[in-house]
């Protein structure tokens, strides 16, 4: 009988779980149609810089194995916030690098010369040369 009322708690969680995933991206894409059908760009990266930030990030990414002749390390731009930096340089770098945020300090000048590589929020760059 307990075993009964087990299965049938779990089952409940689970249901519960399912239908609040459905309704979750039921709203997603409901706001996401909502603003194609404007046919805005700028709304849509709006939406991406709010969810990624509208700053830039520097990341040390570091092969594991160095004796592969590859270089000790490489320097990545991201417009991302910190947070999310790491993960989507990791993404862009082999499986088995490191990668590490950098508190760096950017100059006007930096910013303004990161500005012409016309990232898009969530964008990666590779800035030091392979």
């Amino acid at each position: 009988m307990d075993r009964d009322k087990l299965y049938l708690g779990v089952s409940l969680i689970w249901l519960a779980l399912l239908t609040s995933v459905v309704v979750y991206v039921l709203l997603q894409q409901s706001c996401l149609r909502a603003v194609i059908a404007t046919n805005d760009a700028r709304s849509i990266v709006a939406i991406m810089a709010e969810s990624f930030g509208d700053s830039f990030s520097i990341v040390e990414v570091t092969p594991d194995d160095t004796s592969a002749g590859e270089p000790a390390t490489e320097i990545w731009i991201a417009l991302a916030k910190p947070s999310q930096a790491l993960t989507l340089v990791l993404a862009a770098v082999p499986e088995g690098w490191t990668a590490e945020l950098l508190n760096v300090h950017l100059t006007e000048e930096q910013q303004r010369m990161f500005e012409e590589f016309n990232l898009k929020p969530g964008d990666v760059y590779k800035i030091s040369p392979k």
